[in-house]
């Protein structure tokens, strides 16, 4: 439902006057009298409500953004069904000892099944909410993964890949351009990145010129003279570095999301998904892609499409960082969708409850509250653990 405002406005916000509407002629046609203005129409109780959400609503818009697939729509089903299969690295079906365990947010197990022979489960009778699934087998890594049902239309699919326990450390894949690499270069590069974890910001982009001037398709010494420049605020010199990476190795993935990034904060939102589509195709299982164009799909207006894309970074593994469910939550108000924000706002609180965010969404929610917008039964129950109601 749209809110629409005749009244009130919150102090300092200026609200433009609609026109009401009028009938032929002007008057009210049975009684000769002028028609009514559009508000008197409606109860005054249901009119009461919807002023509180308006001011809500002006609120949220007031202090601006929180921070600088479509959703597909829930069946009349009060249940969901989770299917899936687990693999490893190299692609091999894995079945021994492998237990698939979904938790809810108060610790409890909702469900917990081994696979077959070919590495698949499948779950039925699952309630939908948010659940914290665990991938366990003897020799791997566990995988940890959040799984929203909330908006599923009958049955969510999931692919586990398990990694090996190694006590190696690993090290970024080489790039194509770091084997074609002069010795001159890579030592400049290498000094550079020992500066910039010295967060001596401007030693290391001298270093990181010095490497590209030896050899400018230098794409990984490009990328990070790009992500230094940028933290220097030189953003179209770092434009420059970024784009010049990703032409010398359209297959190095670091370039996209930082020129994405870049251009975001630019609000050049429609560049950035040019670009960041471009990069999704070689990396479809990267979150950082999907942040990115919610980001963008958000800045353009495109709030359905944002929140898919920032769900689809959600389900990623490593998962992106809690202020994932702040963005959620942005866009969710810009489609009026109240209840989903409100459970995002938790969500948030419910990850990072001491986070850089939670004093301000503390506030968003009990005010929340305080104007009727949202229906108690949508709020997930670890939310009483995080905030009074």
């Amino acid at each position: 439902m749209r809110l629409f405002c005749w009244r009130r406005p919150m102090p300092g916000v200026r609200l433009r006057a609609r026109r009401p509407l009028k009938p032929a002629g002007g008057i009210n046609s049975s009684s000769g009298s002028p028609a009514p203005h559009p508000s008197k129409l409606i109860p005054s109780s249901v009119r009461r409500r919807l002023l509180a959400a308006c001011a809500f609503t002006a609120t949220l818009f007031l202090w601006g953004t929180l921070i600088s697939q479509f959703p597909a729509i829930a069946s009349a089903q009060s249940v969901a069904e989770l299917d899936g299969r687990v693999r490893t690295d190299q692609g091999q079906a894995l079945s021994a000892g492998v237990t698939v365990t979904l938790t809810t947010f108060e610790g409890n197990v909702a469900a917990q099944v081994p696979v077959d022979a070919t590495g698949a489960f499948h779950i039925q009778g699952l309630a939908r909410i948010n659940y914290d699934m665990s991938v366990t087998a003897p020799g791997f890594e566990t995988y940890d993964r959040r799984i929203d049902l909330r908006y599923t239309v009958t049955e969510e699919y999931v692919d586990v890949v398990m990694n090996p326990i190694s006590t190696e450390v690993r090290r970024p894949a080489p790039a194509v351009t770091d084997l074609k690499a002069p010795k001159a270069a890579r030592r400049e590069f290498a000094k550079g990145r020992r500066a910039l974890r010295s967060k001596k910001a401007r030693q290391a982009r001298d270093d990181f010129e010095a490497a590209v001037k030896d050899y400018p398709c230098y794409a990984r010494a490009q990328t990070d003279l790009g992500l230094t420049l940028s933290a220097l605020h030189h953003y179209k010199a770092a434009e420059s570095a970024l784009r010049k990476a990703i032409h010398c190795d359209p297959g190095f993935l670091d370039s996209y999301p930082m020129l994405g990034q870049l251009l975001n904060a630019e609000k050049r939102y429609a560049e950035s998904e040019t670009v960041l589509r471009s990069g999704l195709r070689q990396a479809p299982g990267s979150w950082q892609f999907y942040y990115q164009l919610g980001v963008a799909d958000y800045g353009l207006g495109k709030y359905h499409r944002a929140v898919g894309e920032f769900r689809k970074a959600e389900q990623m593994t490593p998962p992106p960082p809690a202020d994932i469910h702040v963005k959620l939550a942005n866009s969710y108000v810009k489609l009026e969708s109240f209840d989903e924000a409100y459970d995002q706002m938790a969500d948030y609180l419910h990850t990072a409850p001491e986070g850089p965010f939670a004093p301000r969404l503390r506030q968003i929610m009990q005010q929340m509250r305080a104007a009727g917008v949202i229906h108690p039964p949508s709020a997930p129950s670890h939310q009483s653990q995080v905030h009074p109601r």
